[in-house]
């Protein structure tokens, strides 16, 4: 609301808040405690504190948005370039130099952090990279399947976009508005990049969506109260329909209940015993409720290097707590999946089956191993 009111009017920041209340995707996500959500809240308030010129505060927000989720480096990103086309046309660099010394005020701890952890200032960077960038579908067909998830999964208020894009570029656009809209495109995009495409991690391009959503409507309303004042009157009853139908929708959905499942469960019971040990982990969820530290995070994307890299430490592990479902290669590579077969091979010949559980597909892996040498 207060971004929509700033940048544009309150008419479309009230749209846009009433729109986002009725989010699937948001409601559907808050009993899980994942960094989606609170990424996108705190990259929100970077860029209410940008628009009223608190450009410190804006960099430290917006720095503590990307240390909650890599992925927002968009909006630090997006946000410097904003500073930049500003001070070009003021010919004033504060802002800016503001805006990166809030930054550099988090920025500079993490790396060296980095260094004292890994020897290394940017490696958590470069394992993201890695777990995100390998990717198997091309561009051009990840988006459209993402542009058609925002719709079917999501709402397809977001037809409502179009018109605002017209309304921008029919007018004397501010740069905010063009902040905002370019950050949804960028954000959406990013996802399309990906080789698996999960609605959660369109999260953070919503909330410039719905602003954008919202602006569409007034300005189709706008539009047609100027020249049809009929169809101005149909329009209103069918946006009042519009949110009687996301509001059923909402009540209507099934939301995941906050319940211990039965990884989390055996982690709470043996605790004592897994402390201090190497632990590998599918889902860092698994240890939500216990102080235990993992050692290796087993991702989703697999190739040759990374199998490899698991071979070699196979022997060092204590544990490890595993769901293969979707560990696919990062590469269409039948190589790759021999030896991904392989490496189960050796985790069940190695490692005693503490617990077993169904898998939805029937051939996955769903379970907990502890090396046979601790017996």
């Amino acid at each position: 609301y207060l971004l929509g009111s700033k940048v544009f009017n309150q008419t479309v920041g009230a749209l846009a808040a009433a729109l986002f209340i009725f989010s699937p995707a948001y409601h559907f996500f808050n009993n899980a405690l994942l960094t989606d959500i609170p990424a996108a809240f705190l990259a929100l308030c970077a860029l209410t504190a940008v628009f009223h010129k608190k450009y410190f505060l804006s960099g430290l927000i917006a720095m503590l948005a990307f240390l909650t989720k890599f992925t927002q480096a968009l909006t630090v990103g997006f946000i410097l370039i904003f500073l930049l086309v500003q001070a070009i046309n003021s010919k004033k660099l504060k802002p800016m130099i503001l805006f990166v010394a809030g930054c550099a005020v988090l920025f500079l701890p993490y790396l060296i952090l980095n260094y004292s952890l890994y020897g290394n200032v940017v490696k958590p960077l470069i394992d993201s990279k890695t777990g995100y960038g390998a990717c198997m579908t091309p561009w051009h067909e990840g988006i459209g399947q993402v542009i058609g998830d925002l719709f079917r999964l999501e709402s397809y208020v977001f037809i409502f976009v179009l018109p605002a894009i017209v309304y921008i570029f029919s007018r004397n656009f501010t740069l905010e508005a063009l902040l905002l809209l370019c950050l949804g495109i960028a954000h959406v995009s990013w996802v399309g990049k990906l080789p698996i495409e999960i609605i959660r991690f369109l999260i953070s391009s919503f909330p410039y969506l719905y602003l954008m959503s919202g602006l569409g409507i007034y300005a189709v309303y706008h539009f047609l109260s100027t020249r049809f004042q009929l169809l101005s009157k149909l329009f209103i009853v069918f946006i009042l329909g519009l949110f009687l139908q996301l509001f059923l929708r909402l009540i209507t959905t099934p939301f995941p209940e906050n319940r211990i499942n039965d990884f989390q469960r055996y982690a709470i019971d043996h605790q004592e015993e897994l402390k201090g040990k190497r632990i590998w982990m599918s889902d860092p969820r698994h240890f939500l409720y216990v102080d235990l530290k993992i050692s290796e995070r087993i991702y989703s994307l697999f190739n040759l290097d990374k199998i490899d890299y698991f071979k070699s430490r196979l022997d060092e592990t204590d544990y490890i707590f595993l769901d293969s479902t979707g560990l696919s290669c990062s590469q269409k590579s039948e190589l790759c999946d021999v030896e991904k077969r392989k490496l189960m091979d050796d985790i069940r010949s190695k490692f005693k089956q503490e617990l077993a559980l169904p898998s939805k597909d029937g051939q996955s892996i769903k379970a907990i191993f502890k090396n046979k040498r601790l017996e």
